[in-house]
């Protein structure tokens, strides 16, 4: 019996040394952070554009997106409910330059963390290469501490990249720039 409190005792203190130590790294990170992916598809840009800018219908190609619901304009901008396996994310379409460049935003800052994305499509002989750039935000310094060593930054583009190739039926290989 003691031996099990003895181990309990050093299992938590393991474990509050673990966020103290965390929280100071990620304290030192940036609360800020720039981070961007890129792929190849051997689709034209308006067939990218027409897939990435219609919000509603990525429920049908995006793996974690269960539905998408439109909500009232947000500062004069369509504005729609993501609902994944991992919350529900209010989108904002910010800026749209058809076929070339679409940004979608979260809207809700009271997570304590947010971000925009930027697709910038380039055309390319035989498709077009298309760069995610994402500029985002996370407060709380243990969340920044594990999203920079788990790779989170790049792990939501990579899934949505590589969703986005399976839509068009092809095998790509998104890469962080």
């Amino acid at each position: 019996m003691q031996t099990t409190s003895r181990v309990m005792s050093m299992l938590t203190l393991f474990v509050l040394a673990l966020f103290g130590v965390s929280g100071l790294i990620g304290a030192l990170l940036p609360r800020q952070h720039h981070v961007e992916s890129t792929v190849f598809l051997h689709e034209p840009p308006e067939e990218v554009w027409q897939m990435i800018s219609d919000v509603p219908a990525s429920a049908l190609w995006r793996e974690n997106v269960v539905k998408v619901q439109r909500l009232p304009d947000h500062a004069g901008h369509p504005l729609w409910r993501t609902v994944t396996d991992g919350g529900d994310w209010d989108i904002e379409m910010r800026d749209a330059h058809a076929p070339l460049q679409l940004t979608l935003a979260s809207v809700d800052s009271t997570r304590g963390f947010g971000d925009a994305w930027t697709f910038v499509l380039t055309p390319q002989a035989n498709g077009t290469l298309l760069r995610i750039c994402e500029d985002g935000y996370v407060d709380h310094p243990v969340f920044r501490f594990f999203f920079q060593v788990a790779d989170g930054f790049h792990r939501q583009q990579r899934h949505f990249l590589l969703d986005l190739g399976h839509a068009f039926g092809e095998q790509v290989h998104p890469r962080a720039v």
